[in-house]
């Protein structure tokens, strides 16, 4: 099996030559030489904020022209049921990906949890079609790898704008793809039909960024209106929100960071 059958798409090789391309530019970009405007620009930690702007508005053009279009008619004209049912059962099969980050965060409480919801969920649930679980009190929770890697002590890295993809950071990249690998759907192949994991992965994605996108349809359009600078907005969202999920925080079901690409759930 070589690398390219199990990512759909070569999504991770695209991810992991942007980071590349990205750190490159970055190399190149030095500080401002004045005190104030040195400390602002260290605060932000993004070295490359104009090629970020760049990207930012042609993923915008796309939301705006494509993946938010699609997320209005998915709302209004797929039946609830089926969206429900759908991330539940994409979440249910992502389990496996936050049962082995909680392990490697030493959480094993956490990872029992998610071992005992991947259980109810996929029997009671009829393979994750409905969250039994969280009916009977076991909390869903999210990892990935990007999360394990700041619990150990790895740096952020810079901020990143990801073509198609959105707001991210070095760290948080590179957990990206390890998680890929975690993931079952992307393994199907190994023992069926090889051609099945790209029709998973095709499938996957756009169910999840549309379900996400449904979820932040208001709010993203109420934070664009409200912002004097969108972009410094979303940058700081994104922040609040990761650093919210490192530390196992209270996550804002609805706080507005936009992606086209789902990070799943």
């Amino acid at each position: 099996m070589t690398i390219s059958s199990l990512i759909p798409s070569q999504i991770a090789h695209r991810l992991f030559a942007a980071l590349f391309a990205v750190m490159l530019v970055a190399g190149c970009t030095t500080a401002p030489e004045d005190p104030d405007e040195r400390a602002a620009w260290e605060e932000a930690n993004d070295p490359i904020e104009d090629v970020n702007r760049v990207i930012f508005d042609v993923n915008m053009w796309l939301d705006r022209n494509f993946m938010k279009p699609v997320a209005i008619a998915y709302r209004d004209y797929v039946p609830e049921l089926f969206r429900d049912s759908s991330a539940n059962f994409f979440s249910n099969v992502r389990s496996p990906v936050t049962f082995v980050n909680d392990l490697l965060q030493f959480e094993t409480g956490r990872a029992a949890e998610t071992l005992m919801r991947l259980f109810v969920n996929s029997t009671a649930g009829i393979g994750g079609l409905f969250d039994v679980a969280g009916e009977m009190g076991l909390e869903k929770h999210k990892e990935d790898f990007g999360q394990t890697l700041a619990v150990w002590g790895v740096p952020e890295g810079p901020y990143l704008m990801l073509p198609l993809i959105g707001p991210s950071s070095l760290r948080h990249g590179v957990g990206r793809y390890v998680d890929k690998l975690f993931n079952p759907l992307f393994w199907v192949g190994e023992f069926e039909d090889p051609d099945e994991l790209e029709i998973y992965g095709y499938v996957e994605e756009p169910i999840n960024a549309l379900n996400e996108r449904v979820a932040v349809l208001d709010t993203l359009d109420e934070v664009e209106r409200t912002s004097i600078d969108f972009y410094a907005a979303i940058r700081s969202l994104y922040r609040q929100r990761r650093q919210d999920q490192i530390n196992n925080s209270e996550i804002v079901d609805d706080l507005p960071v936009p992606f086209i690409i789902s990070e799943g759930d």
